[in-house]
């Protein structure tokens, strides 16, 4: 009969109680997703369906850990092995699911930004103030470049960076302009004209008609309106990550 030492009984004590956690959790996870998450959880039933998993590998962890401890190690040794196989069986099933889940939702999501509508956004600053990093800046989404004049008497151009990222963070606070734009047609329209930063912007929806506007913005105005100071930040932060892929040449007059 193998009795074994305090540390060998240890070391099968964690592989069975391991064991008995994955497969709980599996099994828990399985019988919420099958039983428990109702129909229309939506986003809320992935988060569920873990939360189930969870509770059920803590309690059977608990129950491994008293069992580990109380039962002979021969019959431990012998529970451990079936116990470790089929864990190792869920662990690499589980695996190869995740993997091939978020190989689908990368899949769907660049097809998601592809689908985007195509915009173009140019701002330019009136004023010439050494933190700007740019003195006016176009980006034409589908051209996939963006034209830039540092201030400097040089014109930079380059590529949309390849992640997408920065298409679907234009224009999500392009649609925020937008919003503010229906509530109020000229936000700026009080400030004076000519007294400040010039913006435009150009989105080919998928159904007539087109989101277009052409803006005098003033300090007081991106001071009242967030979705305005939004965009212009968004753009900044964008020509500064985006400085590495482009090119400069000197300005023609």
């Amino acid at each position: 009969m193998f009795t074994g030492s305090k540390w060998q009984r240890a070391g099968i004590g964690v592989l069975f109680t391991v064991s008995v956690v994955i497969c709980a959790f599996m099994l828990g996870a399985w019988i919420g997703a099958r039983f428990l998450v109702p129909p229309g959880a939506a986003l809320a039933g992935g988060a569920m369906v873990l939360g189930y998993g969870l509770v059920a590998a803590l309690a059977a962890g608990i129950a491994a850990i008293v069992v580990a401890v109380r039962v002979p190690i021969g019959i431990l040794v012998g529970a451990t092995f079936p116990l470790g196989l089929v864990a190792a069986v869920f662990a690499v099933v589980s695996g190869r699911a995740i993997s091939e889940s978020r190989g689908r939702s990368a899949a769907y999501l660049e097809e998601q930004v592809r689908n985007l509508p195509p915009f173009v956004v140019r701002l330019t600053y009136a004023d010439a103030v050494a933190r700007r990093p740019f003195a006016s800046i176009e980006v034409d989404s589908d051209r996939g470049k963006y034209t830039a004049d540092p201030g400097d008497g040089s014109i930079c151009t380059g590529p949309l960076p390849a992640t997408d990222q920065a298409k679907v963070d234009l224009l999500t606070v392009l649609r925020g302009v937008e919003g503010l734009l229906l509530r109020e047609p000229d936000p700026c329209g009080g400030d004076g004209a000519g007294l400040g930063s010039r913006l435009y912007l150009h989105i080919v929806e998928a159904m007539p008609p087109v989101t277009e506007a052409d803006l005098v913005l003033s300090g007081a105005c991106l001071e009242r309106h967030d979705e305005l100071r939004a965009l212009t930040t968004t753009l900044e932060e964008f020509f500064r990550s985006a400085s590495p892929d482009r090119s400069c040449s000197a300005a023609t007059s």
